[in-house]
């Protein structure tokens, strides 16, 4: 909607609203059943990429970590899943996905999750997460397309984009410098108790149709 609103702006003549083509996959979960005591999250390392800054990123993971340890404390049912969703890459999501796992109290409780090719055993495994903290734009992606509560910790005017587009509150996003000034347990907290304000809004039919719409002018429908 962003970019729509940007070329609608600069009067373009011909405009349909998209959405990106990751929502076609053809994937139908079973019904979501949050007892799984499953949290899922994917991070990368923003200021080592952008910034040449990897101190900050490992601050992040600090002041990510010190809440979830407390979480993992409250029940012996809770359970940590870290996807990666890129990986062998000077961007890639390894390390810093590893160093939070050090920074877990109970790593027998945190489970890493490697970049697999197959989306669908992704989604799978997404659809059994009782929510999700997300960095990467896909990873968010695929909450939204699981019905999963969603936390989006926002790095670059695309993580908000995407929010706005599938009806999260403002609330369920939370930008990158209010974790580093140690905001993010509040957040945390207010997804625990509230998960209803945390699943999307938009209707994942809508978002197939309008994927569907850009795929057919581009490939001409040969799906």
């Amino acid at each position: 909607s962003l970019s729509y609103e940007i070329l609608e702006n600069i009067d373009v003549k011909k405009l349909e609203r998209s959405f990106d083509l990751a929502v076609l996959l053809n994937y139908n979960p079973l019904p979501k059943e949050t007892k799984n005591n499953i949290l899922g999250i994917s991070l990368l390392p923003f200021y080592e990429i952008y910034h040449d800054k990897k101190g900050l990123d490992q601050l992040v993971v600090e002041k990510i970590a010190a809440p979830l340890n407390k979480w993992l404390k409250n029940s012996s049912k809770n359970k940590i899943r870290l996807f990666i969703f890129k990986g062998e890459s000077r961007s890639d999501d390894l390390a810093i996905t590893q160093f939070l796992k050090t920074k877990l109290i109970n790593p027998e409780k945190v489970e890493i999750v490697p970049y697999n090719s197959n989306p669908m055993k992704t989604l799978s495994m997404f659809n059994e997460c009782d929510m999700f903290i997300g960095m990467r734009y896909h990873s968010c992606l695929f909450a939204y397309a699981t019905k999963t509560p969603l936390l989006i910790i926002s790095y670059f005017q695309k993580c908000t984009a995407l929010a706005e587009e599938i009806g999260l509150s403002e609330r369920a996003v939370l930008n990158i410098n209010e974790v580093l000034d140690g905001n993010f347990e509040e957040y945390f907290e207010d997804i625990q108790t509230n998960k209803d304000s945390f699943i999307a809004k938009l209707p994942i039919s809508i978002a197939k149709k309008r994927a569907k719409a850009y795929f057919d002018c581009i490939f001409g429908g040969n799906l």
